[in-house]
């Protein structure tokens, strides 16, 4: 299932947003005046289908629909008190189901312990519009107990069946615009209070070792399983009169040669990984032996073909921006940086644009899951404009590979460049 449009009546008591969406290109561009709801709409997209509720209730609006590709609506309707605007009720309707949400208002004398209790991740509190970069989980702590004046259920609350798979049945990840930061406990078994921001692009480092390495798991265990089970199937293919024909092996070893060879330029596999030649002459026994040996090679490297292809588009989009320096990625060390002068480079070292665009990339290609519709807030940022003007191209390419669907909010229209015919205009309310 996915959505094809979007409609949002009365967000902020002033704009009516219709949003169609571009399944075809499966990008989708929304852009308009600061102060209109770009970021608003993508946390609402956000919060309905991570069902976590704190958008729903905080930012204002009369109805929300979202309508799929059989053409069924998910409709959202909210009341607010005409005074105070604080979110009194919020009803979830799908087919002939519905389901009221109504949020707690607390007095501000309790907000900071309430707040301390929230649904939020510290993440999600940190990255918050408001809050100015707190370097520590009490000081963020803090400064959201003295803004937010409304506390929501937490995630526990017991919502129905329907509406738990409705609102799972869509994989959604937010890209926040402050991204280039994630929290890290200080150290193990540390409290929540003691989480420290972290360079994303050192998590994500760190991050793709464990990638690379649960994959190779899984190549591991598939050759022992293989292991296993060949003497019965070379004695099996023996009495057979199926043999591969000696060209036909010769052409399948330089096949897979080329594969392995390009795994180990991405840096799942070392050099010394599956690597022999054919000899002049073979028997009619060792062409048995060696058909059984390289299709299970071939079905062992089939586990990597995935990843690898992740990988060699993350590695070859970035060293094509980057000027004067470049990066390769260790399966034991993850990210690692070189300067023109081939000197080793820390992650500190790279601009706030380079940072950006490595982890965009990164959270694209390897923190979402097929099918997931992915919400970036701000691309453009830090990006130079030959960069920005680029960046749909390479959106496009990594779309296809992970098959993702993306709604980008920009002001940039270096990044639109002449793709207009992806874009939806947020509109004022006079227009």
């Amino acid at each position: 299932m996915r959505i094809t449009h979007i409609t949002i009546d009365n967000l902020f008591g002033l704009f009516n947003h219709e949003i169609p969406l571009f399944g075809q290109d499966r990008i989708t561009i929304i852009h308009g005046p600061n102060g209109y709801g770009k970021t608003s709409v993508l946390r609402l997209i956000q919060s309905l289908f991570s069902e976590n509720n704190f958008y729903l209730v905080k930012i204002p609006f009369d109805k929300i629909a979202i309508r799929f590709d059989d053409e069924r609506e998910f409709r959202i309707h909210k009341k607010m008190h005409a005074e105070t605007l604080l979110t009194e009720e919020v009803v979830f309707s799908f087919a002939e189901n519905s389901f009221s949400l109504k949020p707690i208002v607390t007095g501000k004398k309790h907000r900071r312990r309430s707040i301390g209790k929230s649904a939020l991740s510290p993440q999600q509190i940190w990255q918050l519009e408001e809050l100015q970069e707190p370097t520590t989980f009490k000081d963020f702590l803090e400064k959201a107990a003295e803004i937010y004046e409304l506390i929501y259920p937490a995630p526990a609350i017991q919502q129905p069946e329907w509406l738990q798979k409705l609102r799972s049945s869509i994989p959604v990840r937010m890209i926040e615009a402050q991204r280039l930061m994630q929290f890290s406990r200080s150290a193990a078994g540390s409290s929540v209070e003691e989480q420290t921001p972290l360079p994303s692009v050192i998590e994500y480092s760190n991050e793709i070792v464990g990638v690379i390495n649960s994959r190779l798991a899984e190549y591991a265990a598939l050759s022992q399983s293989l292991d296993r089970t060949f003497p019965q199937r070379m004695l099996q293919q023996l009495d057979s009169d199926q043999v591969r024909q000696e060209n036909d092996l010769r052409r399948q070893l330089r096949d897979l040669e080329k594969k392995r060879l390009r795994f180990i330029n991405v840096g799942i596999l070392d050099s010394e990984d599956f690597s022999f030649e054919l000899p002049e002459n073979i028997d009619e026994t060792a062409l048995v032996m060696l058909t059984i040996y390289m299709n299970d090679v071939e079905k062992k490297l089939a586990i990597l073909d995935q990843l690898a292809d992740k990988i060699e588009l993350f590695k070859n989009t970035v060293n094509h921006l980057f000027d004067y320096k470049w990066m390769e990625i260790s399966k034991h060390s993850g990210f690692r940086f070189f300067s023109s002068t081939h000197n080793e480079l820390e992650p500190s070292d790279l601009s706030s644009g380079e940072q950006h665009e490595i982890v965009l990339l990164y959270e694209l290609l390897f923190k979402t899951d097929s099918d997931s519709l992915i919400l970036i807030d701000e691309p453009e940022l830090s990006l130079h404009v030959l960069w920005q003007e680029a960046f749909l191209h390479d959106l496009q390419q990594v779309t296809q590979v992970a098959e993702l669907d993306v709604i980008i909010s920009t002001h940039s229209p270096q990044l639109i460049h002449d793709r207009w015919d992806l874009t939806v205009e947020l509109k004022g309310p006079t227009e």
